[in-house]
């Protein structure tokens, strides 16, 4: 029998959480992937979520993704038990189909996650446009939400909660994005 890593237990319990909100009916799983990248010997989880939609809304919804990363030296650390804090990566994606009209977007999705999420989070925003035959046929925001430190297992008993936070974040996006 092996010792679960710090990753192994936070994926485990940030999974269950996940699930849970599924089966409570506050998200839908949209995807999920459990990497190992043996080139740089890391790995990575990731879970991408959505609010349940109406069936006339499926063609527009707001996703989120969750990404848990631990790389060679947050695992090494933990394996050759030295002093050091041990723990995980953690940081958020939320996309949304619809491309930027004017800076008061920018401004209103900022102060709604900082809200959540706290002040100090840093908030990125990437949008994608799709180009073809001579115009725009697809638009997308990328908003990154990261964490500055290390998620570690004294966490663990918030997992529940950052979930709940990410569910509020897509309701609130929601509903500013749909007016």
């Amino acid at each position: 029998m092996f010792d679960p890593t710090a990753f192994d237990n936070l994926k485990t319990v940030l999974e269950g959480a996940l699930y849970d909100s599924e089966f409570e009916g506050s998200l839908v799983l949209k995807d999920r992937k459990d990497l190992v990248d043996l080139s740089s010997l890391s790995r990575t989880y990731k879970m991408e979520v959505a609010l349940p939609q109406e069936e006339e809304d499926e063609g527009f919804a707001i996703t989120s993704t969750i990404t848990l990363h631990a790389d060679l030296e947050n695992l090494s650390m933990e394996l050759l038990k030295k002093e050091t804090v041990v723990g995980c990566s953690l940081h958020l994606v939320f996309t949304i189909p619809k491309s930027l009209e004017d800076m008061t977007e920018v401004e209103s999705i900022t102060s709604i996650l900082k809200n959540i999420w706290g002040e100090n989070r840093k908030i990125e925003m990437t949008e994608n446009k799709l180009f073809q035959e001579g115009s725009f046929v697809q638009a997308s925001l990328n908003i990154l939400v990261l964490f500055d430190r290390l998620i570690t297992e004294e966490q663990i008993s918030d997992i529940p909660e950052l979930v709940e936070h990410l569910v509020h974040s897509l309701r609130e996006l929601e509903a500013v994005w749909n007016g």
